[in-house]
């Protein structure tokens, strides 16, 4: 059956999901740069981490660089779990919720201020809050075939499959 949907060119159909994972990537990467902003200049946070003997300070870079490479690192693994494993959005969620889960464990370290745990876990949510949603709504679901459900495929206009 002809939808409306299907007689406006592809084009003209608003970007795909590419634009919308980098618009992600990217709030994902200042939303951890705001709240060091609020903790640390504003709050007056030391952002101060156990190293060793010692302690290191978590800088504005440090945060940046991190965001960053955790959200393309996400985008990377969803990319390929789509073109590998059949439901790899429910994989790349699945490793995603793991890692978020795992992500609070460092933050436990009784040589680490109350105050810096808060800032890191506001940090990582954020940053969950942001991609985790928009990268499972914009992830290409490849449908089981139709022999393995038992019911007969439905052809669209222009040939393409539509369950």
């Amino acid at each position: 059956m002809l939808r409306p949907h299907d007689l406006v060119p592809t084009a003209m159909r608003g970007p795909g999901p590419n634009a919308a994972r980098a618009r992600a990537v990217a709030a994902a990467t200042l939303l951890p740069v705001l709240v060091w902003v609020l903790a640390v200049p504003v709050a007056g946070v030391d952002l101060e981490v156990p190293d060793g003997d010692g302690t290191r300070t978590i800088g504005l870079g440090a945060v940046v660089v991190t965001a960053a490479g955790v959200s393309l690192a996400g985008w990377v693994l969803l990319e390929v779990l789509e073109r590998v494993v059949r439901g790899g959005w429910f994989v790349w969620w699945a490793i995603s919720m793991v890692v978020l889960i795992g992500s609070f464990a460092p933050l436990g370290d009784p040589d680490m201020s109350t105050a810096t745990a808060v800032v890191f876990a506001l940090m990582r949510l954020v940053m969950a809050a942001v991609l985790m949603p928009t990268f499972v709504s914009t992830a290409r679901r490849r449908l089981v075939p139709p022999a393995a459900t038992g019911e007969r495929p439905r052809v669209a206009a222009g040939g393409v499959s539509r369950a």
